[in-house]
């Protein structure tokens, strides 16, 4: 699963969140759950929690390609696009 980083996080209560292990991090994160979303999305305070990868991840993206998305709230933010390659683990599955 490959996600992007995000400085804006939303929330509302009737969404659909769940927790998950990630690879290369120690305590699981909340992960909310959007079927209509083109992209998976992180903050950038959550993939920061292992600066090696998150250094990484910023070293490959040299580019300051920005990226525009609609939040759960329906405003829209633009933030620099980081792509991270992670392994998302739900339970058994």
């Amino acid at each position: 699963m490959t996600l992007l980083c995000l400085s804006v996080a939303a929330a509302r209560s009737n969404l659909e969140v769940v927790t998950a292990s990630v690879k290369g991090y120690p305590e699981p994160m909340t992960v909310l759950i959007d079927s209509g979303a083109s992209f998976n999305f992180a903050t950038k305070a959550s993939v920061a929690r292992n600066n090696a990868l998150y250094a990484s991840a910023l070293e490959a993206s040299k580019s300051n390609t920005n990226v525009s998305v609609r939040l759960a709230t329906g405003s829209i933010v633009s933030t620099r696009k980081v792509t991270i390659p992670l392994s998302v683990k739900f339970d058994d599955f």
